[in-house]
């Protein structure tokens, strides 16, 4: 048994401390705690370590309002007031741009409209019948009954779950938009789930048991189809505000053409449409790319097209645009890409970020011909340390 004292918080939200000099990671900690820890690995340059007690606790630690807080592992950060979670983001950005690209910068930060209760979709895994959230760095399930970062409309479907025998099913995703409910279930279930209260739209295995399949969200005056496997922003409250932010970044006028890469159902690219002369939004994400056809009609909008294809194998220096709009996943833009950006050499790149590292590592190769002109942190997943941001790039 070691008693440990954090001095700061890592990318991961993990408190650090030290062990004899020697590094340890602590999970659910804050800077100021001093805690008992159990050493659960050891490695070369660093030990991770679980919490036996709390020693000590700083004036600023929150008593987590989530009563699985300490075990799930879904949330990281619940023990700080959001104020200092965002101030927590925003430093975590300055650090990997100082460290990875030698530049010092200030985000501007753009909070939340909720803290909690923001989510519109969660992934719930079942073992042996049990129904919840993965433990914090395992596979093992915490079963739950309320979720406080999606909706009590979510919750109460979590619980009429339990009703029904989930013995042989994997996994299942809730979804919700316009107070609709998707339920997109893996794995073998009675029939019987198609009479689930507060569900509209019901899928088993690909197979529409209830509903057309699909649900709609509204952002603006714009209408969006949510498909069970296509990507859509988490945080339908704040995710106006981060297109907001890409169309000011990108300063569009009528007579500009826009390329949209890696564009999901093509929600940006469509929101960006009104103000400029064209789109041309590329997605290799076969249910996206069909979401991303059908929102054209729905809209109505005529100056937009999307392609399905590998955004790395597709783009080339044929491909001629004003501005490029990029929001590729976690594990950012491949090398070849990156390359071919620099070649097509827009005015202006706009990079949505869901991982700073990714982001930092991108712009070292993109700034030898762009100017990194702004940056704003949009924080679309409170409680957590994950990080999104829009960077605006000009071209020098």
């Amino acid at each position: 048994m070691n008693n440990v004292e954090i001095i700061r918080l890592n990318h991961s939200g993990e408190g650090i401390g030290k062990i004899n000099n020697k590094t340890i990671f602590i999970p659910k900690t804050i800077v100021g705690d001093i805690v008992s820890v159990n050493i659960i690995e050891e490695h070369k340059n660093y030990l991770r370590g679980s919490i036996i007690e709390y020693i000590k606790r700083p004036t600023n630690c929150l008593n987590p309002k989530c009563k699985y807080y300490y075990k799930c592992g879904g949330c990281h950060l619940s023990n700080l007031s959001y104020q200092d979670q965002l101030t927590y983001k925003e430093n975590k950005i300055k650090d990997i741009f100082k460290k990875y690209l030698n530049k010092e910068i200030s985000p501007k930060i753009i909070k939340s409209n909720k803290e909690y209760e923001y989510r519109n979709k969660i992934t719930l895994q079942i073992k042996d019948g049990k129904l919840g959230l993965y433990k914090n760095k395992t596979n093992d399930i915490i079963e739950i009954d309320k979720c406080l970062l999606v909706s009590n409309n979510i919750n109460k479907v979590i619980n009429n779950l339990k009703q029904y025998n989930l013995n042989k099913v994997t996994n299942i995703v809730i979804k919700e938009s316009n107070n609709e409910i998707m339920l997109y279930i893996e794995g073998n279930i009675s029939k019987d789930i198609i009479n689930i209260d507060n569900v509209n739209t019901i899928i088993i295995n690909n197979n529409i048991i209830k509903g057309n399949g699909y649900i709609t969200q509204n952002i603006s005056n714009l209408k969006y189809i949510v498909s069970p496997k296509s990507f859509y922003q988490v945080n339908n409250n704040t995710v106006e505000k981060l297109y907001n932010k890409i169309l000011e970044y990108s300063n569009l006028n009528k007579e500009d053409k826009v390329i949209d890469l890696y564009c999901g159902t093509g929600t940006i690219g469509i929101y960006l449409s009104r103000y400029c002369k064209e789109v041309l939004g590329i997605e290799i994400n076969d249910s996206s790319i069909k979401d991303a056809n059908n929102n054209i009609k729905l809209n109505n909008i005529n100056n937009v097209k999307f392609i399905k294809g590998d955004v790395g194998k597709i783009i080339n220096n044929n491909y001629k645009a004003d501005v490029i709009v990029v929001d590729p996943p976690r594990s950012g833009i491949d090398k070849i890409t990156r390359k071919t950006l620099l070649e097509i050499s827009p005015k202006k790149i706009i990079y949505v970020s869901c991982d700073p590292m990714t982001l930092a590592r991108d712009l070292k190769d993109l700034l030898i011909k762009y100017n990194l002109e702004d940056i704003s942190i949009v924080d679309m997943f409170p409680q957590t340390y994950h990080c999104e941001s829009v960077a605006v790039l000009e071209r020098k």
